[in-house]
């Protein structure tokens, strides 16, 4: 098992494998907000996390200090901002 297919695993388990995906186009999509140029490909996600409460939100960042993951917020990808 590669260490991204452990990492998507352990996700999986703490928040359950509807709430995690490694499809590329979704990590691609979730890479960028919508005036994203083409993405460098070292920049797109391992994964894409959907937690669905405060208490997973904890839990994968918990998860994520442990294990020094770097974590990326996103907004509604529309790179809109009010000034």
């Amino acid at each position: 098992m590669s260490n991204n297919e452990g990492l998507i695993s352990d996700l999986a388990s703490i928040i359950g494998k509807e709430s995690v995906s490694d499809n590329i186009f979704d990590r691609i999509n979730y890479g960028q907000d919508a005036f994203g140029l083409d993405l460098e490909r070292s920049k797109v996600p391992i994964a894409v996390v959907r937690p669905r409460s405060a208490q997973e939100v904890s839990q994968v960042l918990e998860y994520a200090n442990t294990h020094r993951i770097p974590i990326y917020i996103r907004g509604a990808g529309a790179s809109v901002q009010s000034h």
